[in-house]
């Protein structure tokens, strides 16, 4: 059975309370806790596009506009052709910048350059944009080729 959507209730704090829980308590049985990990990541994927609203690509930049201060809480990296470009580690970014919530990394990329923009949180990697792939889902003729306005809830 795989979670495809959460509950109006399930927020950051609850799946952070669930994810303690399981991993503190010691009458948990070890198959028991790998399940319930398996289902608090599912979770965790479903929680974090809410935390931003776009990803916009140029052919000089990328920029993550996030909701809110929540993005403050996690690691995001982003990486060109699989290599490290920049990040952003609890609200303080590393070869980029921030400022009222808009994360913008710079360098030049070339259009076919493959961007993609991770979360690292509690031991997983979660993949929330990669230009390539999204390219290909939002594509249109009237779309500008150096520019991506991806929606997260598309992905």
């Amino acid at each position: 059975n795989t979670m495809t959507q959460l509950t109006s209730l399930a927020d950051q704090k609850t799946v952070d309370a669930l994810y303690t829980t399981v991993n503190g308590n010691p009458v948990i049985s070890i198959k028991k806790r790998a399940d319930y990990r398996s289902y608090l990541n599912i979770a965790q994927k479903l929680l974090l596009p809410r935390t931003y609203t776009k990803v916009v690509r140029t052919v000089s930049s990328l920029s993550v506009h996030f909701t809110g201060e929540a993005y403050k809480q996690f690691n995001y990296k982003m990486l060109v052709n699989n290599a490290y470009a920049s990040e952003i580690t609890r609200g303080k970014a590393y070869y980029s910048s921030v400022s009222n919530g808009v994360w913008t990394t710079s360098g030049t990329h070339d259009s076919d350059d493959n961007c993609k923009v991770t979360c690292d949180y509690k031991g997983a990697t979660y993949v929330l944009y990669e230009s390539n792939a999204a390219d290909r889902r939002t594509e249109t003729w009237a779309q500008d080729p150096y520019v991506t306005h991806c929606d997260p809830r598309d992905l």
